[in-house]
């Protein structure tokens, strides 16, 4: 790892990082090309809006969490939105993670020779859309993204994580913590990230084993 870069940030880039990285590369150069993010205040939509608008693309951020968005704009993202349905255009390439009628809109916003990687469905909802909604766009494609078949697989692994190690270590990425807590007190972090009868699961433990750290959920 290199000198510098905090174990605790570093423990968030193997899922959420990684999972960013491959959908880049599932679109190919995205220098000019339009990008959105729906759950875009989560760990995952935090790392995608600054890496895509690094590799050159004009991002359009999505959440609910206006609080967030002057945060999201610092990121790099040119536009953000409160849902999905405020969007306006296509694009080449969206980051679905909402589910439901969110990834049915994704579907009708993504252009021609475009892509949409579905890799959550936060809201738990079963998705409905036209396939004609898909294919008459021509060459526009849904792809679902699980990060550790993409690992296994070796579409995506050590070259990119070392590429997200150096960004952060020079201060160009910066992946946001909701918290940090000993391992001892897991439970209690669970609970208090989660809604309600609802425990938020998306931590990393550290290599040390001594403590967790949480990435912000959506």
């Amino acid at each position: 790892m290199p000198e510098g870069v905090d174990l605790t940030v570093a423990s968030t880039l193997p899922v959420a990082g990684l999972t960013v990285m491959r959908t880049l590369g599932l679109a190919g150069s995205v220098l000019g090309a339009r990008v959105l993010v729906t759950g875009a205040s989560g760990g995952v939509g935090q790392l995608a809006v600054p890496l895509a608008a690094m590799s050159g693309a004009a991002v359009t951020a999505v959440t609910s969490r206006t609080d967030l968005w002057p945060e999201l704009r610092d990121l790099g993202a040119r536009d953000v939105v409160g849902s999905i349905g405020e969007a306006r255009g296509s694009f080449d390439l969206i980051l679905e993670s909402v589910g439901g009628e969110s990834l049915a809109a994704a579907i009708g916003l993504v252009g021609p020779r475009g892509i949409v990687v579905t890799i959550g469905n936060s809201s738990e909802k079963e998705t409905t859309f036209n396939s004609r909604t898909l294919y008459a766009k021509g060459g526009a494609s849904l792809y679902g993204l699980i990060v550790f078949d993409e690992v296994e697989c070796r579409r995506v692994g050590e070259r990119e994580l070392e590429r997200l190690l150096d960004l952060v270590r020079d201060g160009m990425l910066r992946p946001s913590l909701a918290l940090r807590r000993p391992f001892e007190e897991l439970d209690q972090a669970l609970t208090a990230l989660g809604a309600p009868g609802k425990p938020c699961s998306r931590f990393e433990r550290l290599a040390s084993a001594s403590d967790v750290a949480f990435q912000r959920p959506r």
